[in-house]
């Protein structure tokens, strides 16, 4: 049981949950293959500090990795029929729990790597605060859950 299911106000429902996308794995695959291609490049010679740059490079990308893996593991995107519910963090966590009726804009930031990969950037105004919440998998979707959900809340204001 996560955070949002942990802090649900009476009444309170979940209508989706959005997640991560798969691209904040992407410096830990290119860090690797640096790393590969450094070892390809050392095969052969007698000097090792190729060999030395390569070992930097794997590290990186386990940091990389563990890194990666705690954000996925940490947050969690979620629209309920009354709040807009975003966390993410292990030890420093940020939360952002908006309720409906207070919503005043919901933008999405996408380029042409997380149009082609289907993510982007949630971007949450209300007041003079502004939250980025990055590489949320199906922005789109997620954007118009919340969008519904906030023409529902208005409704029954």
């Amino acid at each position: 049981m996560g955070y949002i299911d942990n802090n649900l106000m009476k009444g309170e429902e979940v209508v989706y949950k959005a997640s991560l996308h798969w691209a904040i794995y992407i410096p830990t695959a290119l860090w690797l293959l640096l790393g590969i291609l450094m070892v390809a490049i050392s095969v052969g010679e007698e000097e090792s500090s190729v060999m030395v740059i390569a070992i930097i490079f794997f590290v990186f990308a386990v940091f990389a990795l563990i890194k990666a893996i705690i954000a996925n593991v940490t947050s969690e995107f979620a629209v309920t029929n009354k709040r807009l519910i975003l966390k993410e963090g292990l030890i420093a966590r940020n939360t952002v729990e908006l309720m409906l009726t207070k919503c005043e804009g919901v933008a999405l930031d996408q380029g042409i790597l997380g149009r082609i990969l289907g993510y982007g950037t949630l971007i949450t105004t209300t007041g003079g605060a502004t939250n980025k919440f990055r590489k949320i998998k199906d922005p789109i979707i997620f954007r118009n859950y919340i969008n519904s959900q906030v023409d529902e809340a208005q409704k029954s204001k």
